[in-house]
């Protein structure tokens, strides 16, 4: 059985949740009112191309999905672009439901990651 929408919904958003973007050098959170289908990354979250790519690679891991090239990066600019992507992911390459059970932090992802030459 594949993720619905909504389940898919819910885990992005813990990982918003769980994890503090640094930007200007202060700490914003997220809180789930913030997130809907229609916040921006970049100017409702604050979320620079750093923090976004290592949301982007916490995403992959979670939903054990193929690396999302980086022009249809470019185009996840909403929450809910973000959903839908993963969405239409899940149910053409039809992901089993089993996510990592704890959501590290993206920065970390990021800086060990091998894809750490996408930064623009």
């Amino acid at each position: 059985m594949a993720y619905s929408r909504e389940e898919i919904a819910d885990l992005i958003k813990t990982i918003l949740i769980k994890n503090h973007f640094y930007v200007d050098g202060g700490v914003y959170g997220i809180s789930k009112n913030d997130i809907t289908n229609e916040a921006d990354f970049k100017n409702d979250f604050g979320i620079g191309s750093l923090e976004k790519m290592g949301l982007i690679i916490e995403v992959e891991h979670m939903f054990n999905m193929m690396e999302i090239p980086d022009t249809d990066i470019e185009k996840l600019i909403t929450f809910g672009d973000l959903v839908d992507y993963v969405y239409k992911s899940v149910l053409t390459q039809k992901i089993n439901k089993n996510p990592v059970k704890q959501i590290g932090s993206s920065i970390n992802l990021f800086l060990f990651s091998k894809r750490n030459n996408r930064v623009r």
